[in-house]
Parts: structure tokens; C-alpha cells; sequence
């Protein structure tokens, strides 16, 4: 469901902000006099708390007076899990671990994990694969249904061509779906680190939504939310609205097949145009672009594009087809792991070499 979150504290005055700023500047000089505060980009920054589940600790006075926490929510509730996304089903155990933590550093006085602010929230879900096939889907997602103003941004094309995720980046989230095993094994390489069970992301593509400074107006106004906590967010509801929404429009829910299989389960000429110009084209937005080109009436013909691709998923065909074979939709698998969030626990593959 969840793999990190930002969440803020704002302080009602100066007095409660430099009470709780002592308390925990005197726990990190008793306990962790290695990981006191330092200044960083005009805040009080610690890592101290990392093994807490806490990454990241800011300590900000500029125009407000607010505490802002980067916390990996599987990591709190187990103090050792850095491999699994965080769960539906420990909700109520993330709330109790986390006011343990702050009544030990000495902030307990601020509200509950529920009344935080969120600042960004990581949508996550794991996909077990064979290890060998990860880089294979994510050849063939490159070749999905991307949005131009995607497509288009930096950050987007300067990892595009990486054999091992694919990033997208917009204005208010970003997408990405990664070969856990081998960015572990890349990483690892730039920044080796004494503990770090790799081999626990073996045959493991994580697909994450990441939202940044979400759009609290407009998630209310569409009744997703009711304030900006994180109650509101750690809501399998909205995980599903963002995890299924953007799958189903980059990379639909039709199968892989091949070309000329896929040409014959066409129900109309329009589908195997359409099918035809993605195998012409080498992607479904550049044969978007052609498609939508081919005339004056563009937007006319943006709705008929979409309405196509629409019935091919319905149909169990993906527009993007291969030489040969066959390869399933990840969709149903993703599925099955969302919609059981509050009781499965997902098992992962297990290395076949050494790494």
C-alpha cells in the first residue's frame, strides 16, 4: 500500500516548538551524540532516528514552526523490514509504534500519526515475477499509452533509456516502475552499505504512484479525502485510485501476443489500424501522435484513438504485440495484492546465483 511518507506538524506558537526541539536535541546528545541536529538548507536536520523508521527529521522556524518527518512506515512497525511495502491490515499498529517513538524522544506532546500533514505519500505494490522477465515488461511499458507532457519533462527522458525502471515524472506526481534486485545491486555498487539483504528483492518489480504536495482542494472537492491527514491517506481507497488509475492508462490490461495473432482477434478494421500503426510506430503514443495528425479535427480523433485502445484491453489485447510468444498483464496481480492488503503478507523469490 505504502512504501514512504513526508508528514508535517505545524506548531501553535514558539513556546511549544522550542519545548519539543529540546527534548529531542537532549535525547540525540544522550542517546546518539553522533546524530545531533546540524544545519541544513536553513533547518535542523537528523538522520539519528533512521533505524526507527524515521529517515529523515527537519526542524524548521522560517515562517512557521513545524517539524517535518520522512518515515518508512514498514520499518517502524518492525524495526528491521526494509524489503515490504507497509500494509492496510498494520494501520493500527503503525498509530501505537509511532506515538512510542515520540514519547521516547521526548515529543509526545504533539498530536497523534493520524493528525499529521501529509507532504508526500509513496503508493507502492510489489510484483513478483521470474527475475529474467522484470526488464522484459519494462521494455514493453516504455512502448505504453505515456502522456506527451510526460514524456516530454527532463527528468522523465534523462532515465528513460535505463534498462532496469521507468521513471516518469510530472508537475504533481511521479511514476515509476523498477527492478528492485538490480537497483539494489547498482546502488549498492556507489553505496556500499554493511547491511542490505539484496537478495530479498530478487524477482520483485515495484510499481510506486508517488505524490508530491497532493492537491488537497481538488481530492475534496471529488470526496477522496476530508482533510489533509494521514488518516485520509492511508486509505486502501485512494491507494487503489492512484495504483489502478495510472496503470490502466499507461499500460491498459490487455496480454502481450504476437503481432499477427493479435491482427486476427481484431473485431474491426479501426483495431487492427490501430494495432498496425503501434507495431509501425514502435510505441503507443508515437502511433497516438500519427493517429491524431492524420486530420483536422484532432481532439475528435484523440476520443476515437482512446475509445479504440479502450476495446482492445476490454478484448484482452494489448496494442503492443511481440515477435513471439505470450506475456500476461500484470494488472490482475496488482490487483490481488491491493485488494488483499489488510491480510496477505507477499513472499519473494529467491536468488538462483550469487551475487
Amino acid at each position: 500500500m505504502v512504501d514512504t511518507m513526508t508528514i508535517i506538524y505545524v506548531f501553535n506558537n514558539y513556546t511549544d516548538f522550542s519545548r519539543v526541539k529540546s527534548n529531542i536535541n537532549n535525547y540525540l546528545e544522550k542517546e546518539l551524540p553522533a546524530c545531533k541536529f546540524h544545519p541544513k538548507n536553513g533547518n535542523l536536520c537528523t538522520y539519528g532516528f533512521a533505524c526507527m523508521g524515521i529517515e529523515r527529521m527537519y526542524l524548521s522556524q522560517n515562517i512557521s514552526y513545524t517539524i517535518q518527518l520522512r518515515i518508512r512506515p514498514q520499518l517502524m512497525i518492525t524495526g528491521f523490514d526494509y524489503d515490504n511495502i507497509f500494509n492496510a491490515r498494520d494501520i493500527p499498529m503503525l498509530y501505537n509504534r509511532f506515538s512510542e517513538i515520540m514519547k521516547r524522544i521526548g515529543a509526545d506532546k504533539i498530536c497523534s500519526l493520524k493528525e499529521w500533514k501529509v507532504n508526500r505519500i509513496d503508493y507502492a505494490a510489489d510484483i513478483i515475477l521470474d527475475q529474467e522477465l522484470i526488464p522484459k515488461y519494462i521494455e514493453l511499458f516504455k512502448k505504453g499509452n505515456i502522456p506527451e507532457d510526460i514524456r516530454n519533462r527532463e527528468t522523465s527522458k534523462k532515465y528513460f533509456n535505463e534498462g532496469n525502471n521507468l521513471y516518469l515524472k510530472s508537475t504533481a506526481y511521479c511514476i515509476n516502475f523498477y527492478d528492485r534486485w538490480t537497483t539494489s545491486l547498482l546502488k549498492q555498487k556507489k553505496h556500499p552499505k554493511k547491511y542490505n539483504n539484496i537478495e530479498n528483492r530478487y524477482g520483485v518489480m515495484r510499481f510506486e504512484v508517488q505524490l508530491h504536495n497532493p492537491n488537497i482542494f481538488k481530492l475534496k472537492k471529488a470526496g477522496h479525502i476530508k482533510n489533509n491527514t494521514v488518516e485520509d491517506f492511508l486509505n486502501l481507497d485512494l491507494a487503489r485510485k492512484y495504483i489502478f488509475g495510472h496503470y490502466k492508462t499507461l499500460i491498459g490490461t490487455g496480454d502481450y501476443i504476437e503481432y499477427n495473432r493479435a491482427l486476427q482477434k481484431c473485431k474491426s478494421h479501426a483495431q487492427r489500424k490501430i494495432i498496425e500503426l503501434v507495431h509501425d510506430m514502435g510505441s503507443i503514443y508515437k502511433a497516438k501522435e500519427v493517429f491524431i495528425n492524420s486530420g483536422d479535427d484532432k481532439r475528435k480523433l484523440e476520443k476515437q484513438f482512446s475509445s479504440i485502445l479502450q476495446k482492445l484491453h476490454l478484448q484482452g489485447i494489448n496494442p503492443v504485440t511481440l515477435k513471439k510468444g505470450e506475456l500476461k498483464n500484470l494488472y490482475p496481480k496488482i490487483q490481488y495484492q491491493i485488494d488483499n492488503s489488510y491480510k496477505i503478507n507477499i513472499g519473494r523469490s529467491k536468488v538462483k546465483h550469487s551475487t
